[in-house]
């Protein structure tokens, strides 16, 4: 149970308790959440060591919640991940009533083998991403099937940050050569490849001059502008968005936010400051007190790594 050779930590669950393998299924209590960071940790059934979760791996029915209360001693089930760094996070959370037992279960135990003809469809998708894909893209495709049930199949490997991808196993006749995971261009090489170039069509046009035939767009539903939150005070209830280029900050209230924004307390809310959005005008007349608000929506990007979305930041 001690240091192992050249200084590195013990793995995982072996600090007096039983060795946890990746993929594995546990259960336990949620012990901590803290809805303002969107995070929180969970105490397992048969190890002494509480376990990191996103508020993403939260079961469905509690990933909105603004109350840690709502979400603090529930019961649940989830799959574990082993982090490069040795430490264990929480994933895919599913709730428990207390009367459920307490077995520790092994993922590759419980989950059926997979059938021929939906590994037939995967092959078909692997072959149409030229062999192999991003294995966050995999999943959303095929969202059903778990990576213990995969293994027997295909390929899979980390890289750096947290980026996974899924192959065809070396030998597969559907498998060019160049494919693979040892071979070809790295993750992170593709996305630099694929990454929008300054001077792509579509990049920005601030300073370009106006076509005479581009038509002047009034904003409304399904056409709305974009901007960040330049400000938002939780207590008061209101805010102001900044909008490239125009002068004027456009007013928003607290009603104009998703409902789980509506928190009067800060450390009940995620920092909004910074935080693109696209909005829908008051048409109505207030008084000429300037341009306001009556719809914002946050904007999200996903993050590949943690396989959840954040909110998108300028």
């Amino acid at each position: 149970g001690g240091p192992v050779p050249g200084g590195l930590p013990p793995p995982p669950g072996q600090h007096g308790g039983p060795q946890i393998r990746p993929g594995e299924v546990l259960q336990g209590r949620i012990a901590r959440f803290y809805p303002a960071k969107g995070y929180g940790f969970l105490t397992p059934d048969e190890i002494d060591e509480d376990i990191f979760f996103l508020r993403s791996e939260l079961p469905k029915d509690l990933q909105l919640t603004q109350r840690h209360e709502d979400v603090v001693s529930q019961r649940v089930e989830f799959e574990v991940r082993i982090m490069p760094d040795g430490k264990l996070r929480g994933q895919r959370m599913s709730l428990l009533s207390d009367g459920e037992g307490k077995s520790r279960k092994s993922k590759d135990e419980q989950l059926p083998p997979l059938e021929a003809d939906l590994v037939d469809e995967m092959i078909d998708f692997l072959v149409e991403h030229g062999g192999g894909c991003d294995y966050g893209k995999f999943s959303s495709h095929f969202a059903k099937v778990k990576k213990q049930q995969l293994k027997e199949h295909f390929d899979i490997a980390s890289f750096d940050r947290g980026v996974q991808r899924i192959e065809l196993p070396e030998g597969h006749p559907a498998r060019t050569e160049g494919d693979g995971i040892g071979g070809g261009e790295e993750p992170e090489d593709r996305e630099e490849r694929e990454a929008p170039r300054d001077d792509d069509e579509g990049g920005d046009d601030a300073d370009e001059p106006i076509d005479d035939d581009e038509l002047s767009i009034p904003s409304g539903p399904q056409c709305t502008p974009t901007g960040r939150i330049k400000n938002y005070d939780p207590l008061k209830g209101f805010g102001f968005i900044t909008v490239e280029g125009m002068e004027e900050d456009v007013f928003f209230q607290r009603s104009a936010l998703p409902s789980t924004f509506h928190a009067k307390k800060k450390s009940e809310m995620p920092e909004l400051c910074g935080v693109e959005v696209c909005f829908e005008e008051d048409m109505s007349n207030h008084g000429g007190r300037g341009l306001r608000a009556s719809k914002v929506n946050l904007l999200l990007k996903w993050h590949g790594g943690d396989r959840c979305f954040l909110l998108r930041r300028t």
